[in-house]
């Protein structure tokens, strides 16, 4: 389901909140009433555009631990609101879809704080084997050390709890 099928589901999903009609003219006595099949497949219907809903929902919330880039995140964050803002102006649409839609926003945050930091980390690891390089054949004692200290200090920078430290430290 895209934007636009949303769209429209949301729109028959308030369509079909509304009670069925029950007419009734004096006159000549003419009553129209909905009868139990018709109660029954309205009822149906209805649950059926909520059920889709809900779904969307849970598709949209899923794809926040999929983030792959901080431009990604972007996007989705944007999406994502617009969607709690479409969900806020529907009449009777239950309000754990948008604490869904929340919380997917909340997970994508995390996610992009994990991207930003293997962003850091991978400058990080560019930084020490660009040091790394500047050692040769012919570099001294002191060449050498002064390497493993820059090494050393960029290793500090590195979350112990990531293998890329344990990577550095070899």
């Amino acid at each position: 389901m895209d934007d636009a099928e949303i769209g429209r589901h949301l729109e028959l999903y308030q369509q079909l909140k509304q009670p069925l009609p029950s007419y009734s003219l004096s006159s000549d006595i003419i009553s129209v009433r909905p009868n139990t099949e018709q109660r029954s497949r309205h009822d149906a219907a209805s649950q059926a555009i909520a059920t889709r809903i809900e779904q969307y929902t849970e598709q949209v919330s899923l794809s926040s631990e999929n983030l792959e880039s901080i431009e990604a995140f972007d996007i989705y964050k944007a999406d994502v609101q617009s969607l709690i803002n479409t969900f806020q102006q529907t009449p009777g649409l239950p309000d754990h879809l948008q604490e869904i839609l929340k919380n997917a926003v909340r997970v994508a945050e995390r996610v992009r704080g994990t991207l930003e930091e293997n962003a850091r980390i991978k400058q990080l690891l560019e930084a020490v084997q660009t040091t790394a390089r500047t050692l040769n054949d012919y570099s001294s004692q002191a060449d050498f050390t002064r390497v493993v200290g820059k090494i050393d200090a960029v290793r500090q920078q590195i979350p112990a709890e990531r293998a890329e430290a344990d990577d550095i430290q070899r």
